[in-house]
C-alpha cells in the first residue's frame, strides 16, 4: 500500500471497481494505491479529496488488511461521511482519517479531527497483537467455550433429574405413597 499527494489528474486512481473517488478534486489530493505484493502492479488506487488542498500523509493496516489513512485538509466537503466524529472543517486545516475497503479502496466512514487552527495528522497506528499471540486468545477463547458449553451440558442434565424427582415426588404424594404432615 502506498499513501500520498499529487496534483496529477491521470494515472493514480482505477483497478477495482467501487474505489472511493476516480477523478481528482482540485488543487492537490491524497491518493492510496494498493500493488498487487508479487507483481507491483496496481490492485485498486483512489483520489481522496475535496475542492482544496488535500493531503495522505500516514497509512497503516489492520484487521483483514482494512486500510486506515491520515493527513490532513483544507476542504470543506468530501472529507468526512455521513454520522462521522467530526463533519465540518473546524479552522484553517484539519487533519483527517479514513478507513478503507481493502478489497476495492472504497469508504467505510471518515472524519475531520482538528480543532479551531492548523492540525494535521501524520501517522497512525492500529493495535493488532502479533499471530502467535492471536493464535493463544484464539486457543484460550475455544478452550473456555469447551468448558462453557460442558458445565452448561452439566447443569441442562442436572435439570433435568430434578424436574423427574419433582414429578415423581407430587405422583407418590398424590397417590398417598408418601405422607405429608
Amino acid at each position: 500500500y502506498l499513501v500520498g499527494s499529487t496534483t496529477s489528474t491521470n494515472q493514480i486512481a482505477g483497478g477495482a471497481a467501487g474505489r472511493h473517488q476516480s477523478t481528482f478534486g482540485m488543487v492537490k489530493d491524497a491518493f492510496v494505491v494498493k500493488l498487487n505484493a508479487s507483481t507491483s502492479a496496481r490492485v485498486w488506487g483512489t483520489y481522496y479529496g475535496g475542492s482544496s488542498f488535500d493531503e495522505g500523509l500516514g497509512i497503516a493496516l489492520g484487521t483483514n488488511d482494512t486500510v486506515y489513512i491520515c493527513g490532513r485538509t483544507l476542504s470543506n466537503a468530501a472529507i468526512a461521511s455521513t454520522g462521522a466524529y467530526d463533519v465540518v472543517l473546524g479552522g484553517t486545516s484539519d487533519g483527517f482519517i479514513v478507513k478503507l475497503n481493502p478489497n476495492n479502496g472504497s469508504r467505510s466512514w471518515a472524519t475531520y479531527y482538528g480543532g479551531t487552527a492548523i492540525d494535521d495528522l501524520f501517522d497512525i497506528a492500529i493495535p493488532v497483537p502479533p499471530i502467535n499471540e492471536q493464535n493463544e486468545i484464539l486457543s484460550f477463547i475455544h478452550s473456555s467455550e469447551t468448558k462453557i458449553t460442558t458445565a452448561i451440558s452439566l447443569k441442562e442434565q442436572e435439570i433435568e433429574k430434578i424436574k423427574e424427582y419433582k414429578a415423581t415426588l407430587i405422583h407418590s404424594v398424590v397417590t398417598g405413597k408418601i405422607k405429608v404432615c
